[in-house]
């Protein structure tokens, strides 16, 4: 199972939302948490426009707990051998107000089962997960590891830039990275479905690809208008391949140079780096809207 945490205040506008159904698709996200997006939500409409159309379908979600910083669920699958739980975080800045968080937490621990937790705790476990401005309250960090070792929480680690939190910097006019998580789980392999793509028929030459392949070779030499299709198919998927081509490397390329820039960045955290950093992301959002304009 694989999700994504992210505290973002953009979701409502569109790059933001082609950013995460970019994500979605790379990822095959089974659940996205989205935290302080600072607008109401229509849950429906934001599902459809962030691709998860078929949610809910295999996947049963029962809201255990709704705490004012916590959301805490039971999700359950045929394709996974147990419930799984899961908390999206959303701490109060105040190092006293986030004590009711941390009661709710030791409130709804599974002991043993299978748990995610996950979002935005506002303190760090050490010294070294923060870089720059004040000190971290030795309070804080001591109150954090003891809810940790409490609920018998284990850290997952990461891979990546070990800062979530980053100021000054136009993440899709969020200032905090989006967190991925995996959990292992068995899943069952399903062929995917065919889906006629309507930027098939914008495509020059589409029309005479099919009337080609439905005149020649004749029908008699297939056998059935099932296998006519089907070759159809092959070409159009084909057609859509050479279209797409463009587009796709252009996307690749800009989240590589987005990489390569927010490691330059965490490495030296100047204005020219900076500059550079928000020129490649404002080069992935054209990009990733050229991707969705297809």
């Amino acid at each position: 199972m694989r999700g994504l945490f992210w505290n973002v205040r953009g979701i409502r506008n569109d790059p933001t939302q082609r950013v995460l159904n970019r994500v979605r698709k790379q990822n095959h996200l089974d659940f996205l948490a989205i935290m302080e997006p600072m607008v109401p939500l229509d849950g429906q409409f934001m599902a459809r426009r962030l691709g998860f159309q078929e949610v809910g379908l295999d996947v049963r979600c029962k809201v255990l707990l709704d705490h004012e910083q916590l959301l805490h669920l039971r999700l359950e699958s045929n394709r996974w051998p147990k419930s799984i739980f899961l908390t999206a975080v959303y701490a109060r800045c105040d190092i006293v107000e986030r004590q009711d968080l941390w009661d709710a937490l030791r409130a709804v621990s599974v002991g043993a089962s299978p748990w995610i937790v996950g979002g935005d705790f506002n303190t760090v476990l050490s010294l070294e997960k923060r870089s720059g401005g004040a000190a971290p309250s030795s309070v804080a960090m001591s109150d954090f590891h003891d809810v940790i070792a409490d609920c018998a929480l284990v850290d997952a680690g990461y891979t990546g830039s070990p800062y979530t939190v980053v100021t000054h910097l136009e993440l899709s006019k969020s200032d905090h990275y989006g967190l991925l998580v995996e959990a292992e789980t068995t899943m069952e392999w399903k062929a995917s479905s065919f889906r006629f793509q309507h930027l098939w028929a914008k495509q020059p030459g589409f029309l005479e690809v099919v009337r080609r392949n439905w005149l020649y070779p004749p029908l008699e030499r297939y056998g059935s208008a099932s296998a006519e299709i089907n070759s159809t198919k092959a070409l159009s998927e084909g057609l859509e391949q050479e279209c797409l081509w463009n587009v796709v490397d252009r996307v690749v390329a800009a989240e590589r140079n987005l990489k390569e820039a927010d490691e330059a960045y965490d490495l030296d955290p100047c204005d020219r780096t900076l500059v550079e950093r928000n020129r490649c992301s404002a080069e992935l959002v054209r990009a990733l809207a050229q991707e969705e304009a297809f």
